[in-house]
């Protein structure tokens, strides 16, 4: 009797283990399409932000492509983030908190892959008459080759216009910044200069 008492205990025991394991983390998401439109539909931690976009362009009806997004909009920060295709986006929803403002995005940004499509506007240092010469396939395939076989030990120079709001002020005024591998630098004038130093 007391063999069978510990032989159910432990299958008990077992049972637990395996509920606990197959206890997956589900969201009921509402993802907004450009329109204003949106769809609803049940995400599990173990599905990529590959496989939710190839579910939302079968939702809408969009043949699948590589420009489709997944984008995590945080008004609160003013800011957008296309999430990778490799990303979970269980994982990154409950970061957000209770009273969160932020939504999920769906919609095309050519953008996305730019990096791997036109190589020479992120990879090529000099100056900017050589960023915009448009090179040939096989020259960017060299290029992005080049880059990752050096173990990406130079991050590629990035310039653009970006907010900044300063300690202590309410408003955000946009300045011209410059990301190189030393840091983010930025023209305190808010122009864009020929030559950062």
């Amino acid at each position: 009797e007391e063999q069978k008492a510990r032989l159910k205990a432990e299958k008990i025991r077992i049972a637990l283990e395996k509920i606990k394991e197959a206890k997956i983390r589900k969201l009921f998401v509402r993802v907004f399409a450009t329109d204003g439109s949106s769809k609803s539909i049940l995400v599990d931690e173990k599905m990529t932000v590959g496989q939710v976009t190839g579910l939302l362009a079968d939702k809408n009806h969009i043949p699948l492509n590589t420009n489709l997004a997944v984008i995590e909009h945080m008004p609160d920060l003013f800011m957008e983030r296309v999430l990778e295709d490799h990303d979970s986006l269980v994982e990154n929803m409950v970061m957000w908190t209770r009273d969160s403002k932020n939504k999920i995005l769906f919609e095309e940004r050519s953008q996305k892959y730019d990096l791997f499509n036109q190589p020479e506007k992120y990879l090529l240092h000099g100056s900017t008459t050589e960023k915009n010469v448009s090179l040939p396939r096989g020259q960017r395939d060299r290029l992005l080759q080049e880059f990752y076989s050096a173990g990406g030990a130079h991050a590629p120079e990035v310039e653009g216009m970006l907010y900044l709001k300063a300690d202590g002020k309410k408003s955000w005024k946009k300045y011209f910044f410059v990301l190189r591998a030393s840091g983010l630098y930025y023209n305190p004038k808010g122009k864009i200069s020929k030559v950062m130093n």
